[in-house]
């Protein structure tokens, strides 16, 4: 079984079935979407299959450089981060949380 809800290659999920499979979660998932977007302009969302694994999942992108990788499951999503480096060493430098720079 595969990370995302959505698991067949040949099937890019639609916006239908997004709001089925993540239900009350639907809102946060457009709400992420909004808030990076006001930061990021212009914003692609980019789905992708990455394998059975993993199944569907949707990247948003500005310019070349991925920005979140979102997962949708059944009732909720993931969010991830590819962070490089340099923004790694930059998130350690900001006065985060130490129990959110344990995860970074």
């Amino acid at each position: 079984m595969a990370l995302s809800a959505f698991d067949d290659k040949s099937k890019t999920p639609s916006i239908g079935d997004l709001t089925d499979v993540l239900g009350d979660a639907i809102g946060m998932w457009d709400q992420i979407i909004v808030e990076i977007g006001s930061r990021f302009d212009p914003l692609a969302q980019d789905w992708g299959f990455s394998g059975k694994n993993w199944g569907w999942g949707l990247r948003l992108k500005h310019e070349k450089r991925a920005v979140l990788y979102l997962t949708p499951s059944n009732g909720f999503f993931y969010a991830g981060f590819a962070l490089g480096q340099k923004a790694v060493n930059q998130a350690h430098d900001s006065g985060l949380p130490p129990s959110l720079l344990e995860m970074i």
